[in-house]
């Protein structure tokens, strides 16, 4: 395992790209390069782990994502869920695994729940969780999901998660690695890749 800094102005995140077969991989490759077309240019199909943070946690983070990674056995996945997300003012189409998808909580729990940071007097601070009360351990609720599209209009994307429930789709995957991703000024760079390295029970 190998890194790279940060560049400056940026935000750490920690993504995952699906192993699966090149047939699946290029419909959604397709559907995101037509209903996400921003975010696709830049990145293919993933699962997004740990979300925007800051880039004066770079070390620490590297440390934290192999220590999980060596703990966690490769997982299979089966994609053959879709959602419809709302926020305001915003829509999303997303896929979500059905197997496999307690793996990926746990493992958005691992990576969430004890994240180190520097405070202002650079000493570290760990904000521990207790994964039966997320909301008091500040770690959002999560859904394993890759995003499809995303769009102003729900109709619109109600449309494309319809057009993928009519192919009664069974996606298999499976995630071997983890990669720490910088995302700022319009672009996206790999800092380093962590294999998943536990055997399953």
């Amino acid at each position: 395992m190998s890194t790279r800094p940060p560049t400056p102005a940026a935000g750490l995140y920690v993504v995952a790209y699906p192993k699966m077969a090149a047939a699946d991989e290029a419909k959604l490759r397709s559907l995101r390069a037509q209903y996400h077309p921003a975010e696709a240019g830049m990145i293919g199909p993933h699962f997004t782990l740990v979300f925007a943070r800051p880039v004066d946690s770079f070390d620490l983070l590297v440390q934290h994502v192999e220590a999980v990674a060596n703990e966690t056995a490769p997982i299979d996945l089966v994609l053959r869920r879709t959602n419809l997300h709302v926020d305001p003012g915003v829509a999303y189409a997303f896929l979500e695994p059905q197997e496999g998808r307690q793996e990926m909580m746990d493992l958005h729990l691992a990576l969430n729940a004890d994240i180190l940071s520097v405070d202002e007097n650079a000493r570290l601070v760990s904000l521990k969780a207790d994964a039966a009360k997320p909301d008091d351990a500040k770690i959002a609720p999560y859904t394993p999901h890759m995003t499809l599209g995303r769009s102003a209009s729900a109709p619109e994307m109600r449309a494309v998660l319809q057009t993928l429930q009519r192919q009664d789709i069974a996606m298999k995957a499976r995630i071997e690695m983890l990669t720490l991703i910088d995302v700022g000024l319009g672009r996206i760079r790999e800092l380093g890749a962590f294999g998943l390295e536990a055997l399953k029970q």
